[in-house]
């Protein structure tokens, strides 16, 4: 665990070669209390048709190509509202 550079939580880890995170957002002065938190995966590239029918058939989550290879991330609402 660790904070960004706006003091706000960062989880970061590592599960059968899976890189992942866990940003949150909306944050207090004290690092709690969070309105918000992104999931984070960073996988081998994909093909692009193959990110598009993610992005296309998925209701939740948005997969993209990066700097780093593919990116799969979900955003999640942490104030019920």
């Amino acid at each position: 665990m660790s904070t960004t550079n706006s003091g706000a939580p960062l989880l970061t880890g590592e599960m059968d070669g899976l890189t992942y995170g866990i940003f949150f957002s909306g944050c207090d002065a004290r690092g709690e209390n969070c309105e918000d938190m992104r999931l984070v995966s960073y996988w081998d590239e994909y093909p692009v048709q193959a990110l598009n029918t993610w992005n296309r058939t998925k209701y939740v989550g948005r997969a993209y190509l990066d700097d780093d290879g593919t990116t799969l991330d979900l955003w999640v609402n942490l104030l019920g509202a």
